[in-house]
C-alpha cells in the first residue's frame, strides 16, 4: 500500500494479526462450545483449495497472502491484547485518515462536489474463472476481483451506500450505482441514494427467486390498542429426519414437533413453497411431510453440505394484529 507514513510492515500486519484477532473476537463472543476460539479452526476447511483455480500463489500479491497457520500462533500468544494494541495502529488509522482527508474530501472541497457517483462494478466474472486460467485473468481486473475503488475507500473509510442501476442485457446481472462521499455526511449519502433509486425506479425483481407470498406481512386493525404490541412465541421442540433410497432424489421424511402461543396461523414452507398443514394439540403443534429434490453433482465438490444441498423448512407464525414470529431449519 503506497500510503504516507504507513510502515512499510503493515500491510503484512493486517493480513495475519489483524485478521487472526478479529476472527478470535467473533469465535469468542458468538459462545460456540465446538469453536471456543480460532485456535479450534480447521484451517484446510477455513479456504478449501478446490477448484484448480484456488491456489492463491496464482492470483494474490504474496503480502496480502493469507497465513493460517501464523495467524493461530498470534492468537495462541494474544493474552488480552486487542486490535487497538497491535505495533504501528495507531500510526497507520492517521495515515489512512489523513489520505481520505487529502486526496478525497480536500478534492471534493476544492471542486465543490458534494457526492462522488460511479458504477459498483467493472463487469461480471465468467462462470469457468475457477478453472479457466484466461477467465481468472479477466476475473482479477479492476472493477471484477473487487468493486469500483472498493478496496481503496474501504481502507480509508469513505461512506458509500449502492443503489441498483438496472441489469446488464447480455448476462441478465444486476448493476448497482455507488455514492460516496466525505465521512460522517451518511445522511446526506442516504438522500442522494434514496432520490435516484425513487426518480429512476431501476430496480428489478429477480428473475430466478419469485416473490413468496409470505413475503408480505398484511396489518389489520386491532382493539383495544395496547394488544397490538402483542407477538406470537414460536419454539421448535424436536427434528427428526429419514432418509429414504431413491437413485436419482434426494428423499426424507421429516417430523417437526413444536409450541406456539398468542397466533392465530402456523404455515410450514420447504424450500420456499407452501407445505403440509400443521396438526395441534393444544399450544402443542407437530408437521410431517416428505421431501425430494435432485441429487446435483458437482465438479468440484465443496467440503461440506451447504444450504444449497439442504431442505430448508421455515415456519411462520401470525398473530391477528400482524405480528410474526418465524423458525428457519437446514436438513442435511
Amino acid at each position: 500500500m503506497n500510503i504516507a507514513g504507513l510502515s512499510q510492515h503493515w500491510a503484512a500486519r493486517e493480513r495475519c494479526e489483524m485478521i487472526a484477532l478479529s476472527w478470535d473476537n467473533f469465535l469468542r463472543s458468538n459462545g460456540d462450545e465446538k469453536l471456543p476460539d480460532f485456535t479450534f479452526a480447521e484451517l484446510d476447511k477455513v479456504h478449501p483449495h478446490i477448484a484448480p483455480m484456488d491456489d492463491p500463489s496464482q492470483h494474490t500479491e504474496s503480502q496480502n497472502q493469507v497465513r493460517y497457520e501464523d495467524m493461530v500462533a498470534v492468537v495462541k500468544k494474544r493474552g488480552k491484547s486487542g486490535l487497538i494494541d497491535l505495533p504501528g495502529c495507531e500510526y497507520a488509522l492517521k495515515s489512512l485518515e489523513a489520505m481520505r482527508e487529502r486526496d478525497l474530501e480536500g478534492w471534493m472541497a476544492e471542486n465543490k462536489y458534494d457526492v462522488v457517483v460511479f458504477p459498483t462494478n467493472g463487469d461480471v466474472a465468467l462462470a469457468d474463472s475457477d478453472e479457466n486460467y484466461e477467465s481468472m485473468l479477466d476475473a482479477l481486473r479492476d472493477g471484477v476481483k473487487y468493486a469500483n475503488g472498493g478496496r481503496s475507500l474501504k481502507h480509508l473509510g469513505v461512506p458509500c451506500i449502492t443503489v441498483p442501476m438496472g441489469t446488464l442485457a447480455e448476462e441478465k446481472m444486476p448493476v448497482g450505482l455507488t455514492f460516496c462521499g466525505a465521512a460522517y455526511r451518511d445522511s446526506d449519502l442516504l438522500k442522494y441514494a434514496f432520490a435516484y433509486e425513487a426518480v429512476s425506479r431501476r430496480r428489478e425483481s429477480p428473475p430466478l427467486t419469485p416473490s413468496l407470498l409470505s413475503d408480505e406481512i398484511p396489518l389489520q386493525s386491532t382493539s383495544p390498542p395496547l394488544v397490538s404490541s402483542t407477538k406470537p412465541v414460536l419454539k421448535i421442540l424436536s427434528t427428526r429426519s429419514i432418509s429414504e433410497e431413491d437413485n436419482e432424489r434426494e428423499a426424507r421424511l421429516i417430523t417437526v414437533t413444536g409450541t406456539c402461543h398468542l397466533a392465530s396461523s402456523l404455515k410450514a414452507f420447504t424450500n420456499g413453497e407452501p407445505s403440509s398443514l400443521v396438526s395441534w394439540e393444544g399450544n402443542n403443534w407437530t408437521w410431517t411431510a416428505r421431501l425430494t429434490q435432485p441429487k446435483i453433482g458437482d465438479k468440484y465438490p465443496s467440503l461440506a453440505k451447504v444450504p444449497r444441498d439442504q431442505f430448508m423448512i421455515v415456519f411462520i407464525a401470525k398473530a391477528n394484529n400482524g405480528r410474526a414470529a418465524g423458525s428457519l431449519i437446514l436438513i442435511d
